[in-house]
């Protein structure tokens, strides 16, 4: 009785007509994970709250795009405190946003409002103490710890832009890709996190434990990008992931790799196409 459930309620046919695009988040959570997720969060738009990880991963890429975009626009990049200062600011400011302050006193609403516009930090450190209840926008699972998080991921990122943010050539940032599979109405949308001057395509991430060291080549993610770089006209020499690794001891991980070829990145268009028709 539960599959025959699931099942009645699969995307169909005309529903994956209907959709405009696929991000590559979206793309491999309809035809290689959940279908069922698909339909809540793509057709019904019911997205759950996000994860401590993916907060996590926003506030560093937003802080790092910001630095290598200073980079390019001819100004010097931004120093270490200036580059986890800004990290700092979206990660507490996305947590605050997750908080549910309904039926709180009054003042104590204007006083957290005025410490999230000052020090964000400071104002989720005073409700996360007394209410951590109140982060219901935000999905916490039971051993994480939003404090023990930050600590560790803002010492990661202090090693990245200490010891390999100067040394990065930045040719543009969170580039937004909108490319046509072919033989079918869909396109794939993709955001870009890093393209440097040697051509090469690097993706940003943090995570709890090393990649493998040929994770550049065994990626999905990557191989699409570099078949929409390609399909746009962009010549791409190489690809690369730049990970913040929260381990007890903080440390980054930079992984380096060929492009795909030409016979690759015609498979993985084959591989789009069949999948999306």
């Amino acid at each position: 009785m539960a599959k025959a459930k699931k099942d009645s309620i699969l995307v169909d046919t005309q529903q994956v007509e209907s959709i405009h695009h696929f991000s590559n988040s979206a793309f491999e959570t309809f035809f290689t994970a959940c279908q069922h997720k698909y339909e809540l969060s793509y057709i019904q738009r019911l997205q759950a709250p996000k994860g401590l990880a993916l907060l996590t991963g926003s506030a560093v890429d937003t802080a790092v795009s910001w630095a290598y975009q200073e980079k390019i626009e001819g100004r010097p990049l931004p120093g270490v405190s200036a580059v986890t200062l800004r990290m700092t600011s979206e990660y507490f400011q996305a947590l605050l946003n997750g908080a549910n302050l309904d039926g709180l006193p009054d003042s104590l609403v204007a006083e957290l409002g005025i410490q999230a516009a000052d020090n964000p930090l400071e104002a989720f450190t005073a409700l996360w103490g007394s209410y951590p209840e109140r982060f219901t926008g935000v999905r916490l699972a039971e051993k994480d710890d939003p404090l023990e998080n930050y600590r560790v991921v803002k010492a990661a990122l202090e090693v990245y832009a200490d010891e390999h943010m100067p040394a990065v050539r930045p040719k543009f940032v969170q580039k937004t890709l909108m490319v046509p599979i072919p033989g079918v109405s869909q396109s794939m949308k993709m955001v870009l996190d890093l393209f440097d001057e040697d051509l090469r395509l690097i993706d940003l991430k943090t995570s709890s434990m090393k990649k493998p060291d040929d994770w550049t080549r065994t990626s999905t993610q990557l191989g699409t990008y570099n078949w929409g770089m390609d399909r746009s006209g962009e010549e791409v020499r190489g690809l690369g992931y730049h990970i913040l690794v929260k381990t007890k001891k903080p440390w980054v991980q930079i992984l380096k790799g060929p492009a795909r070829t030409k016979s690759e990145l015609d498979d993985i268009e084959r591989v789009l196409t069949m999948r999306a028709t």
